[in-house]
C-alpha cells in the first residue's frame, strides 16, 4: 500500500490583531488527522506535519507543499487540509477571465498582513496542488474557511477575514503570472470546500466541542463511509448535515464535472461510468439533482434508485428550478448514503413517426420493438403528429423534426435504446420556459481571437451572426494542414441579479458536453468567461475530415436559472456510446426559482 502524506493547518490565533480570533480550528485539524489514521488501509503509512497557529505562516505553508507533501509518488496520497479564516483579494486584469466578479479567494496564513505578509490566493494553492499531482500522487485538499466576507454572528463564528485594503505587493507563488499566460491548469486533484464563493463558512460548538460545520459534518460522514464511497458522494452526505444545520452555507466540490470527484477516497480508482444523477437527504428532505430547468415535471415522474439494497423508486412531488423534491415508494433510504437515479416514468414518451420511404422491414421491426411497452418511446400511427421522423437516408436513416428541420443521420437501424437516446438528446435541445422573466438575460457573445491571443478579452465587439442566427465556421490552412476554427465565448448577464448558467455543447452525433461553463455563478452586470477564457476549437468528426465539402453541427445550449444548476444531469455520450440516465421533459408546473434557455447554432464546415 502508499503512503498518506498529510499537510495540516489550523489557526485559532492570528499574529495581526485586527483578524478576529477562532475557536475550532485546531480541533478541526486534530481531529482530522486522528480520523485519517483510523480510515487509512491496513498497511498504510500517515506521514503529516500540522502546522497549528503562529507555526502556520505563509511561508512555512508553501514549504509544506514543496517539501513535505511533494514526496507523494504514485500510488501514495497527498491530502492538504485548512482551517481558517478565508478573505478576497483584487482581480489583477491579467485573470478577469478566471474570477467573472472581480475577487480572487484566499487562505489567512497566521502572518498575513503583518509587514506586508500577503494571503494564499487560490491561484496560488491550485499551482501548488498542480505540482504535487506531477509526482502521480492521488491529491485532495480540504478547505473550512469562507469565500468571501463576514462578521461575528450570536452563537457562532464566521471564519472570514475583511478583505485586504490594498493588493499585495508581493506573492508567495512568485511565478504566478507566468504559469497562468496560457489559462488555467486542468484540475488533476479534487478540492472539498466550506462553502459557495459568496456564501460564510461558520463553527460553533458541536458534540460539545468547537468545530467547523464542515468539517464537523465530513468527519461524520467519513466515519460511516463504506469503501466504495466517491468524494462526490461524501460531499454530498456531508452538504445535507450542513444545509440542516444553515440555510447560508452549502459546501463543494471542485472540480464539479466527471473526473477526481468520482475517484474512491483516499486513492481509490475512479469509478468507470459515474452516475450524473443523483439522490440525497438535504435539507428539505429526498432530493435529486435535477428540477424544472433540467425538464423535470412534478407529478407523473418516478425515478429508480439503482445500487445495492435498499433500492426502489421514488416519485417527484415537487420541480424546482435546479432539483426536484421526491418521496421514496414504499422503501426507507438510508439518510447517509447517496443513490444514483434514473428516469424510470416520464410524464410522457417521445413521439416518433415513420416517413414515407422507410424500408418496409425497417418500420415493421421499429413498430414491434417500441409496442412492447417502452415508456420513454412511442411510435404514432400519422406522422403529422410526430415530433422527430425516422426516414430513409443514404446509409441509415435520417433523423427531422415535424417541421422538417434535419437534425442528423444515424448509419445504422435504430434500436430502442437508440431512439430512448436521441429523445433525450432531443428533450433537452427542445427545453423551453415561455413563463420567464429572465428571457434574454444573459447573452451568450462570439469574439473572433486575433492573432497571438489566448485569453478572451474583456470589451471586443462579439462577432455577428448570420442572417438565420447561426455562427458558420470554415476550416483554415496552415502549412498545408487543415486548421479548425476557434471562437472565444463570454457570457454576459445584463439584469440586476445574480443568475446561475450552465452552457452545453449538443452534437448531430447526439452528445451533451457540460464542460465549457459549468455551473457558474454570474454577478450582475458581469462578463464571464467560458472555457476558463481560451479559445474554443470547433473539430469535424476524423471520419469527415477528408471528405470534401462535409459539414458538422453544434448547437451551443445556453440554461439560465435564478437557482443553481448542475451541468452532469444533461450530459450525454455519443450515440455510439449510449447510456440510460434522467430524460428530461418539456413541462414547468409546480416549480419554484425561474429559467430560461437559448440555442446558437454552429456549421463548421471541413477543409476544401
Amino acid at each position: 500500500m502508499g503512503t498518506i502524506y498529510a499537510l495540516m493547518v489550523g489557526i485559532d490565533r492570528y499574529d495581526n490583531p485586527k483578524i478576529p480570533d477562532l475557536l475550532g480550528c485546531r480541533n478541526d485539524v486534530l481531529a482530522a488527522t486522528e480520523v485519517l489514521r483510523r480510515r487509512a488501509a491496513a498497511g498504510t503509512e500517515v506521514r503529516d506535519v500540522t502546522l497549528l497557529d503562529g507555526e502556520a505562516t505563509g511561508a512555512a505553508i508553501v514549504e509544506g507543499f514543496r517539501t513535505h507533501l511533494a514526496q507523494a509518488g504514485p500510488g501514495d496520497v497527498a491530502l492538504f487540509w485548512f482551517s481558517g479564516h478565508g478573505s478576497t483579494h483584487p482581480v489583477p486584469e491579467a485573470y478577469w477571465h478566471l474570477e467573472p466578479d472581480g475577487r480572487m479567494e484566499t487562505l489567512v496564513c497566521a502572518d498575513s498582513r503583518v509587514d506586508g505578509r500577503p494571503e494564499l490566493l487560490d491561484k496560488e494553492l491550485a499551482l501548488l496542488l498542480d505540482d504535487v499531482c506531477e509526482g502521480g500522487a492521488h491529491v485532495v485538499a480540504v478547505l473550512d474557511s469562507c469565500h468571501s466576507g463576514g462578521a461575528m454572528r450570536r452563537e457562532y463564528r464566521v471564519r472570514s477575514a475583511d478583505p485586504a485594503g490594498e493588493p499585495f505587493e508581493c506573492h508567495l507563488v512568485p511565478d504566478l503570472a507566468e504559469r497562468y499566460a496560457g489559462g488555467a491548469p486542468a484540475a488533476r486533484h479534487v478540492t472539498l470546500a466550506a462553502c459557495q464563493k459568496q456564501e460564510l463558512a461558520a463553527e460553533e460548538e458541536l458534540d460539545d466541542v468547537h468545530h467547523g460545520r464542515f468539517t464537523w459534518a465530513l468527519l461524520r460522514a467519513l466515519r460511516r463511509a463504506g469503501p466504495e464511497t466517491t468524494y462526490r458522494e461524501l460531499l454530498a452526505v456531508a452538504q445535507g448535515e450542513v444545509e440542516r444545520r444553515s440555510a447560508t452555507q452549502r459546501p463543494l466540490v471542485f472540480p464539479p464535472g466527471t473526473g477526481p470527484a468520482d475517484r474512491r477516497l483516499l486513492g481509490g480508482e475512479a469509478i468507470g461510468d459515474p452516475p450524473t444523477t443523483l439522490m440525497r437527504y438535504g435539507r428539505d428532505g429526498w432530493e435529486v439533482n435535477a428540477g424544472a430547468a433540467h425538464g423535470v415535471e412534478a407529478g407523473p415522474a418516478r425515478f429508480a434508485v439503482g445500487g445495492p439494497d435498499p433500492a426502489g423508486n421514488v416519485d417527484v412531488t415537487r420541480a424546482e428550478a435546479g432539483r426536484s423534491l421526491v418521496a421514496p415508494v414504499g422503501w426507507v433510504p438510508d439518510t447517509g448514503r447517496v443513490y444514483a437515479v434514473e428516469l424510470r416514468r416520464p410524464s410522457r414518451p417521445t413521439l416518433f413517426g415513420l416517413a414515407a420511404g422507410l424500408a418496409p422491414g425497417l418500420a415493421a421491426s421499429l413498430r414491434a420493438a417500441v409496442a412492447a411497452g417502452d415508456p420513454h418511446v412511442r411510435i404514432v400511427a400519422d406522422a403529422e403528429d410526430a415530433e422527430l421522423l425516422i426516414g430513409p437516408a443514404h446509409r441509415g436513416v435520417r433523423l427531422t423534426t415535424g417541421n422538417r428541420e434535419v437534425i442528423a443521420d444515424v448509419p445504422l437501424p435504430p434500436t430502442v435504446a437508440d431512439l430512448r437516446h436521441v429523445a433525450r438528446w432531443w428533450r433537452i435541445r427542445s427545453l423551453r420556459n415561455r413563463d420567464s422573466g429572465i428571457a434574454g438575460g444573459v447573452l451568450l457573445e462570439v469574439v473572433e481571437p486575433r492573432f497571438g491571443e489566448a485569453i478572451v478579452p474583456r470589451q471586443r465587439a462579439a462577432t455577428p451572426l448570420g442572417p438565420d442566427g447561426a455562427l458558420r465556421l470554415a476550416y483554415g490552412v496552415e502549412g498545408g494542414e487543415p486548421v479548425p476554427p476557434g471562437r472565444f465565448l463570454r457570457l454576459r448577464n445584463t439584469t440586476d441579479r445574480p443568475l446561475y448558467c450552465v452552457l452545453l455543447d449538443l452534437t448531430e452525433r447526439f452528445k451533451i458536453d457540460g464542460e465549457l461553463f459549468r455551473s457558474g455563478r454570474i454577478e450582475p452586470g458581469d462578463t464571464a468567461a467560458a472555457h476558463d477564457g481560451q479559445i474554443v476549437d470547433f473539430f469535424l468528426p476524423a471520419d469527415l475530415e477528408d471528405r470534401p465539402g462535409s459539414t458538422y453541427r453544434d448547437w451551443l445550449m445556453l440554461i439560465v436559472s435564478t437557482d443553481e444548476l448542475d451541468a452532469r444531469p444533461y450530459e450525454l455520450p455519443a450515440l455510439d456510446q449510449s447510456r440510460r440516465e434522467i430524460e428530461p421533459e418539456d413541462g414547468h408546473d409546480a416549480l419554484t426559482g425561474d429559467w430560461w434557455t437559448s440555442v446558437l447554432e454552429v456549421v463548421t464546415a471541413g477543409p476544401q
